[in-house]
């Protein structure tokens, strides 16, 4: 299969906007001390007993789905992110597919010795066995995920065996209840689990690779939402922050749509590189621990 199509391209336009330059990247895995202790704090949702939420509000028609572009890779110890399909609702899952894949592979492929599987992509339902193969997943458009018992235990055996997820696209402007959405799938997934405000100071933004130097300033992008402030969380092992961060989610952000334009300049340059910086630094973070 041919290389991908974009892969030129991107590595020309992502890396001749030299904000990854501008940040010395620290290499090999690092000795870190545990972070800070933070405060739980309730979630931008209502925290109330599940029998007092809302009526869960209405699927939306669902979009037609994409014509993937590239098979799965088969997995021989190189690296590839994984795509999570959920099955009900908006499908939104392949948002910003594949280029942002494309071009982020291609960042990984250039700046760090992490080996890549480039000829295809990943996409897995949560269900599947072969989820357990890969350490980093990822789920878009969350506001719309509305789990199955199925696709809960499997995600839920995931995070809980050593793997990685990443949950990004979604915001407060939207019609649609999307945080209250996401939080009732999630609290399905770990029922049990916490959600810690992720800032500055945490390790995953400091101390894997890139020194992000702000995570305030990463607006939702799409015009006329400008006004939406980044918001980040973590859900840690056991509730400690002291353990193993297992979910981050990235809320009123969608860093996926950055990277997937980030050849057309659709947003600011600097907007651009830090979305990639945060996914490098996630995924690299999953790798590590």
């Amino acid at each position: 299969m041919t290389a991908f199509r974009n892969r030129h391209s991107a590595r020309a336009s992502a890396l001749a906007l030299g904000a990854f330059l501008a940040l010395g990247a620290a290499g090999g895995r690092h000795v870190l001390s545990a972070p800070r202790t933070l405060a739980v704090a309730a979630p931008l949702g209502p925290e109330v007993p599940i029998a007092t939420w809302p009526a869960r509000p209405a699927r939306p028609a669902p979009l037609a789905r994409p014509g993937f572009r590239y098979p799965n890779v088969r997995y021989d110890g190189r690296f590839q992110l994984v795509r999570l399909q959920y099955t009900s609702g908006y499908e939104g899952w392949y948002f910003d597919y594949p280029d942002m894949e494309e071009h982020l592979m291609t960042m990984f492929e250039d700046l760090t010795s992490v080996k890549i599987a480039r000829k295809g992509s990943n996409i897995l339902p949560m269900t599947s066995d072969s989820l357990f193969r890969w350490p980093v997943a990822y789920i878009s458009e969350p506001g719309y995920w509305y789990v199955s018992d199925a696709e809960a235990r499997n995600l839920r055996n995931y995070v809980k065996k050593g793997g990685f997820l990443i949950i990004d696209d979604f915001f407060e402007g939207s019609r649609q209840p999307e945080w209250q959405t996401f939080f009732r799938s999630i609290m399905y997934v770990l029922p049990d689990a916490k959600l810690f405000p992720l800032d500055i100071n945490n390790k995953i933004y400091k101390d894997v690779f890139f020194r992000i130097k702000t995570i305030s300033n990463i607006p939702y992008p799409t015009p006329g939402y400008e006004y939406i402030k980044a918001q980040f969380y973590g859900i840690y092992e056991n509730n400690d922050p002291r353990n193993r961060l297992m979910v981050v989610i990235n809320y009123n952000t969608d860093l996926g749509d950055y990277m997937e334009h980030s050849q057309k300049s659709w947003w600011p340059v600097n907007l651009t590189n830090d979305a990639y910086k945060f996914a490098m630094n996630y995924i690299l973070y999953g790798l590590i621990y």
